[in-house]
Formats: structure tokens, C-alpha cells, sequence
């Protein structure tokens, strides 16, 4: 069996057994943080497969007041790490060593998805016909084509285990790991212009196995995965709520992806 068939057959029959309804998470189950959600774990004897807490948490040598949730919640108030930026895993922007440090050359795990959610930002004319101050914000849902609903490709992640001092609780949590947005996530995502680090299946094997230096953990996280290869339809802004958040949503007057123009929802069509 090679590196890519082992990857995507080894223990995968849990996302489309019969018993692997749990690993379908539900989106309108509040704040992103504190909530499980599926990765793979390398071990001694293989893969795990585990639910974790969505959201890194830094070893304690690194923040040692973090003893109980309430202290971990106001620190997550000020500080978000659903993502960790590929340009910071070892080295943050301040040019110290970096949270994500030791978990990006030992913990590093793969998120299994089937697709994204990301809202783009977009100049909208009002109803005056001029363009208000303020941009809209309309959701778009991503995906790899060569991957099914129940077959998911691979992101980059990273774990961790936290110990709350208060109450004993043992919590594992990771993160996601981004890099620059190839062609239509940057469309799509024109914010930031991110994208996750999205693998495949050799490279994901390599991730979540390798004995990586430095240099290859960092090229490796850099990865864009190709813009012929994704693809990106409009959701509705209610998508988190939605039966089926995937689903096509169309938004008259909305300008294709890539094009400056402003949208205008109030357009109105000529006849001849």
C-alpha cells in the first residue's frame, strides 16, 4: 500500500460507517470555541480519530495563569487561535518564539472536512443608487471537487492538552494552520485574503508522520492548494442555521467573483 492509499483508506471507514454520525458537526451550536470537533491523531499504532476542542491552548510555561475556563475564556476573548498563521508557527510577529512552536514540530494532526465557509466583502449600492459607507458581507462555501460530502480532504492542523489547575480537567484542542490564499479563495476571502492549509493525501501522511525539520514543517505549511481544483458557490447569510448550509443561494445582482464592481441588489431589468 503506498503513502497516499494508507491515508485515505486507513481507518477512514469510520466517516462513512454507520456509526460515524457523530463526526457531523453541528453549526449553530454557539461559540466556535469550547465546541468538538473531529481530527487525526498519529500514534504508535497508527491513526486516531477523536473529537477535540476547536481553538489551541498554550502550554503552561507559556501563559501560567491560565489555571481555570473563566481565566481561559477572557484570555480567549483577547486572543484567537481557531487558525495559526503558517508565517508564525515558530517565529510570532513580535520575532519571539511562538505559541504554535512546539506543537508545530511534535503535535501536528490533519482536520478532516468536506468543505469551508468564508464571507466576502463587497461595496453595495443602497437604495439612493449611491454606495454605502459600509461593504456587504456575503457568505460563500468552499470545497475541493475531487471530494464528496462523505469523503473529506485533509487541513494542516495542530494539538495541544491543557490541564485547568482549578477543576483538573484535561482538555485537548487544536488549531488550524493558514497560508496565503491561492486565486479564488483571495476572491472569495478579500479580507485577509487566507486560506486554510489544505493537503494532499502523500503530503497529509508526511504531516501527520514525517520527522520534518523546520524548514520542511514551514514549506509544507505554505502549501496553496490549486485554484483549478477548488470551488466556490454563494450560501445563505442564515447558512449557520440552515437544514443544509451547503445548499446554493443565489443573490441577484451580485458581481462575479473577482470583479470590482459594487453590488447592487436593487437593479433593476429592461425589457426591449
Amino acid at each position: 500500500m503506498t503513502r497516499a492509499e494508507y491515508i485515505r483508506l486507513k481507518d477512514l471507514e469510520v466517516f462513512v460507517g454507520k456509526n460515524a454520525s457523530w463526526i457531523n458537526c453541528d453549526l449553530n451550536q454557539g461559540p466556535l470555541y469550547n465546541q468538538p470537533y473531529p481530527i487525526l491523531k498519529a500514534t504508535d499504532n497508527g491513526v486516531e480519530l477523536k473529537q477535540i476542542e476547536w481553538g489551541y491552548i498554550p502550554e503552561e510555561s507559556k501563559w501560567p495563569f491560565l489555571k481555570s475556563r473563566e481565566e481561559l475564556a477572557r484570555w480567549r476573548f483577547m486572543y484567537t487561535t481557531l487558525n495559526a498563521t503558517c508565517e508564525g508557527l515558530f517565529i510570532n510577529e513580535k520575532g519571539k518564539t511562538s505559541m504554535y512552536a512546539g506543537a508545530a514540530q511534535y503535535r501536528r494532526c490533519l482536520v478532516p472536512s468536506t468543505g469551508y465557509w468564508e464571507w466576502r466583502h463587497i461595496k453595495q449600492i443602497g437604495k439612493s443608487g449611491k454606495i454605502l459607507k459600509d461593504p456587504i458581507k456575503i457568505p460563500y462555501h468552499l470545497v475541493v471537487k475531487e471530494y464528496q460530502e462523505n469523503h473529506p480532504f485533509y487541513m494542516a492542523g495542530l494539538w495541544g492538552t491543557w490541564v485547568s489547575e482549578e477543576t483538573g480537567e484535561v482538555v485537548e484542542n487544536f488549531t488550524i494552520v493558514t497560508t496565503v490564499a491561492n486565486e479564488l479563495s483571495a476572491n472569495v476571502h478579500n479580507a485577509k485574503k487566507r486560506m486554510p492549509t489544505i493537503l494532499k493525501e502523500d503530503l497529509a501522511y508526511e504531516w501527520l508522520f514525517g520527522k520534518l525539520s523546520k524548514d520542511d514543517i514551514m514549506d509544507m505549511a505554505k502549501i496553496q492548494y490549486p485554484t483549478d481544483e477548488m470551488d466556490a458557490w454563494t450560501v445563505a447569510k442564515n447558512f449557520l442555521s440552515a437544514l443544509n448550509p451547503r445548499d446554493k443561494f443565489e443573490y441577484p445582482g451580485l458581481p462575479p467573483l473577482g470583479s470590482d464592481e459594487p453590488f447592487n441588489p436593487y437593479q433593476t431589468l429592461s425589457f426591449f
